[in-house]
């Protein structure tokens, strides 16, 4: 193939690809989204209609027991409602992110496919005495893709811990609410 053509066609490549790449990105981001919204719209949902039925509640209430009864009523609902929420939220933001890793990871790695395919191309058509020069070049290309790739095990590592993290403090919670009505009934 002559070289002269090449070169468009690999541009010509490379743009294709990116558009596509971001088709794909945003349509990951619009698919979080439309897991998300439903999530946020109900939850706001069920909060306006338990807060106006406390609210018609609040108005019946004629003496301090009743109040305090409405009181000890609304608050573990409430609680168990926000920890749903958030669980459900995190579990959303937590699918997406591993969808986005995946679509990084691939882009990456076809990132380097080429980029090999390129200096090898390049290698083959370079001037004598040049080999130090693209050896360094692969021996950069390895280095970013050791810090690549060590970013993203961090990342990944951080994603688990925050997860173990929000079950651990939903079950905190649980056992707090769960401990605190058990003491009231005593």
């Amino acid at each position: 193939m002559n070289q002269t053509f090449a070169l468009p066609d690999t541009f010509a490549a490379a743009n294709k690809a990116g558009v596509e790449s971001a088709i794909a990105f945003a349509n990951l981001m619009f698919a979080g989204m439309e897991r998300y919204t439903p999530l946020t719209v109900n939850a706001a949902r069920d909060t306006f209609d338990e807060v106006a039925t406390a609210a018609k509640h609040l108005v019946a209430v004629k003496t301090p027991q009743e109040l305090s009864e409405l009181q000890a009523g609304l608050a573990q609902p409430a609680i168990d409602r926000s920890v749903a929420y958030a669980r459900e939220a995190y579990d959303i933001a937590a699918s997406n992110q591993r969808a986005l890793i995946k679509h990084f990871d691939a882009q990456v790695a076809d990132l380097n496919k080429n980029l090999a395919s390129m200096l090898d191309g390049a290698t083959k058509n370079a001037p004598a005495g040049s080999e130090m020069a693209f050896a360094a070049i692969k021996q950069v290309m390895g280095a970013a893709n050791a810090a690549y790739e060590s970013v993203n095990k961090a990342t990944l590592q951080a994603a688990d811990l925050a997860e173990n993290n929000l079950k651990a403090a939903a079950e905190f919670g649980g056992k707090t609410v769960a401990a605190a009505k058990a003491k009231k009934g005593a």
